[in-house]
């Protein structure tokens, strides 16, 4: 039989103290809170979820840990496109450092414009010149007067009746430079940008620096481990950053402008092609081809004078198009650079 004084026994063994008033502000607030729904469906945890998410966020890691980690990369040592980058070292490496000079250059990009139910594409050339001086502490860029020229007769049709807009006609006129539109968005727009300087110069040294630098650098995330962001396809990477390298920076100390040729005629996947570039100059050709996500597959060319140590043009040409740019042709140049002078 129960005993009809427990509950005296329990307010006696628990006293209770009186509450203050109730604070009208804090209430509000605390309602305010409550109430506010942060979904339509409301969670109600159970205790194996956060057993089965750990287990889910291990099975994650693991997968990324083997889908990130880089293949070994071969080194090339024979063929044609290997015999012709070790021939333009030596050509590197015998000149002296050209601490002031002077590269004029057309520039060109394939523009997809879409206006008042208009589709057409237009190419956008522009004169660019880079002039370097101050014993290659100063450097500058300017850029002349640009002009758009649609692709084919439809696209030309498709201008004129959206009036043939000019570059900077409005807002929606076509992309200029400085407008991002301008470069390509490749999946793989990872960028070196490390001290050359300090680079090894050993060639396959030089590659994996190169690759270590930019999974160094990217995103917060990317220093967590395993996830290193390193390009898709490091061969590629390297021969278009390379290229940049060697368009741009004709200061740097010869031998280490030797080192990035002797480092890109290691790189498996390059190869030769017809012996003059796009100005119709003779030239020694070298292209690789690539992979991308959204631009699909994409070749990219180098041009360099067979005589001395110039870059004569770069091109990137669809070979297969992708989502991103499906409106073009295999076989078009989407991007191009074709030195005019070099002095």
């Amino acid at each position: 039989m129960p005993d009809p004084n427990v509950l005296d026994r329990l307010r006696a063994a628990n006293p209770y103290q009186e509450l203050p008033a109730p604070d009208l502000r804090a209430d509000a607030l605390l309602h305010r809170i409550v109430s506010s729904r942060r979904s339509e469906k409301r969670y109600r945890p159970k205790l194996w979820r956060p057993a089965v998410a750990g287990l889910m966020a291990v099975a994650l890691l693991l997968t990324v840990l083997h889908i990130s980690a880089p293949a070994e990369l071969p080194v090339i040592r024979t063929g044609d496109a290997h015999t012709a980058l070790i021939a333009a070292a030596e050509r590197a490496g015998d000149n002296e450092a050209r601490t002031e000079y002077r590269v004029v250059a057309e520039s060109s990009v394939v523009l997809h414009h879409a206006n008042a139910g208009r589709e057409y594409d237009v190419r956008l050339t522009y004169p660019v010149t880079t002039q370097v001086d101050d014993g290659g502490n100063h450097r500058s860029l300017s850029f002349g007067t640009m002009k758009l020229t649609p692709l084919t007769a439809a696209d030309a049709q498709a201008f004129q009746a959206d009036g043939s807009p000019e570059v900077d006609s409005g807002p929606d006129a076509p992309a200029s430079p400085g407008n991002e539109q301008i470069l390509p968005g490749f999946d793989e727009n990872l960028i070196f940008e490390g001290d050359l300087e300090q680079m090894p110069t050993d060639p396959v040294a030089l590659r994996e620096a190169m690759l270590d630098w930019v999974a160094d650098h990217g995103e917060w995330w990317t220093h967590l481990p395993g996830l290193a962001q390193r390009p898709q396809d490091p061969a590629a990477w390297l021969f278009r950053e390379g290229t940049k390298i060697l368009s741009n920076d004709y200061d740097l100390e010869p031998a280490r402008r030797a080192g990035i040729y002797q480092m890109m005629a290691g790189l498996p996947g390059v190869r030769t092609v017809s012996g003059t570039d796009p100005a119709g100059r003779e030239a020694i050709g070298l292209v690789i081809t690539e992979k991308t996500g959204r631009y699909g597959t994409m070749e990219w060319q180098l041009y360099l004078n067979p005589k001395r140590d110039e870059v004569l043009a770069i091109q990137s040409v669809v070979k297969e198009p992708g989502s991103e740019n499906f409106y073009l042709t295999a076989g078009t140049v989407y991007s191009s650079y074709v030195v005019k002078e070099l002095s």
